[in-house]
Parts: C-alpha cells; structure tokens; sequence
C-alpha cells in the first residue's frame, strides 16, 4: 500500500501550492526541526508579501532574535511592537472590498488573537486556518517527535521510513537541492516537483515540457530506469 508524505518547514500562510500537494498527500510531516534562518530573500517563516494599490507589502510577526542554530520550533513571538494590529489593518486596509473578505477576515481575527508564545504554534494556526476553508483534513506529524537523523537528503529518507511512507511529494523548488542517490538505497520512489499541482514530465517526441493531470499514483517516479519510456533520462528533465 503506498503512502505519500509532504515534508515541510512551517511557514507563515504558506502559498497556495503547499496546500495542492497536501490535497495528493496522506501525511504533512512538519519539520520543526530545521534551523531557523532569517535576513535571507529567501525566508517566509515569519512573513509574506501582500498586493496592494501601493504595491508588494510585508505582514510580518515580531519574534524576539534566536541565538545562532535555533531549531524552528523554538523561535519566540515577541511584543514588543503591536504587529497583531498592524497586519489587520494593513489586511483590512486592502481588502475589504474584496469578495468574502467578511467570512476571511472573521477567521484572521481570530487567528491573531490566539495568545501563542511561539512563532511556529501561530504559524501551524494559520496552516490549520486555511486548511479549515479549503476543507483538507490530512494528518500531521512533527519531526521532532520521529527522533530523525541525517541531513538534507538523507534526513528526508529518514523521515520517510518513520513515517512508513512510500513516496515523497516535494514543491518544485527543491529540484536544485535533490539528490535521488538516498532515495535509491532506501526504495523510496520521489515523484517529480509540481507545478500548479500537476506532475511535471517531459515527452520524448515533444521539445518542450508538458504537464500531465494523471493521479499521483500512476506519477512518474525520479529515478526510476524502468520508467524512462515516460519520463525520460534524468539529463532529459534538467
């Protein structure tokens, strides 16, 4: 029986792809074990972008500074600046003549009034806030409670043994880091990155890359030799 996991940090109100690959999922392992990292263009842990008339603007929660290697799940919220305000009205300012904003807004106040101590707790609220209107119930497990060991790669195929999942369903931002090598040794099967939650596969009579809606379980798997009739030799899908 196959089993697929998603595997990621929890970040604050995560883009809509993270919540498409947890619709083809079975498990949404948090890894609250990760280094926090902040002052990159990279980091969305505790912030993201907005649109408005004005252009892009950050909603940002205030955490107090965490020493160097501080784990996710022990980075603090901190008070002293009024940011819980700031994002609502910043939100209200912008929105509220958008449609179902009531209904939206309503579930944010809330979520801004729970008296969370830790930027990953109201960060999984927010997670569970969305998870909540688009109706997606699926378990969650934390990695620091699956006593994981290893790094990158191999600490993924770890999690994925403890978890006795059988596929690893990552976003398409972790083609440049990944490395098929453990997955192998362990007979895990990856499935290819996602975008707009479609799998990602290259015909070998076609010169571009195309898009196919199939289910997840009948996905290409990466690397998998006795599959290159369909997805190709892994030089094919750099």
């Amino acid at each position: 029986m196959s089993k697929t996991a998603v595997i990621h940090q929890p970040d604050f109100l995560p883009y809509l792809g993270f919540f498409h690959r947890l619709l083809a999922a079975d498990v949404f392992v948090v890894l609250d074990t990760a280094q926090f990292v902040d002052g990159t263009s990279q980091c969305w842990m505790h912030r993201d972008k907005i649109k408005t008339p004005q252009g892009e603007k950050w909603l940002s929660l205030s955490i107090k500074k965490p020493p160097r290697d501080t784990a996710i799940r022990d980075v603090m919220l901190s008070d002293a600046v009024d940011w819980r305000t700031g994002n609502l009205n910043l939100l209200q300012a912008n929105y509220r003549k958008a449609p179902h904003f009531g209904e939206v807004y309503s579930r944010l106040e809330q979520l801004y009034a729970c008296k969370c101590e830790s930027m990953m707790d109201f960060n999984l609220k927010s997670i569970e806030m969305l998870m909540t209107l688009f109706d997606i119930k699926i378990p969650m497990v934390f990695a620091s409670d699956l006593d994981v060991r290893g790094r990158k790669n191999d600490l993924l195929v770890d999690i994925l043994k403890k978890t006795a999942a059988t596929h690893y369903l990552s976003g398409v931002g972790a083609r440049a880091y990944f490395d098929p090598a453990p997955f192998m040794e362990a007979r895990t099967i990856g499935l290819p990155p996602k975008i707009s939650g479609l799998t990602v596969i290259r015909e070998r009579r076609a010169s571009s890359w195309t898009m196919d809606s199939r289910s997840r379980r009948d996905a290409v798997a990466i690397p998998c030799a006795h599959h290159e009739e369909h997805c190709g030799t892994n030089q094919e899908r750099r």
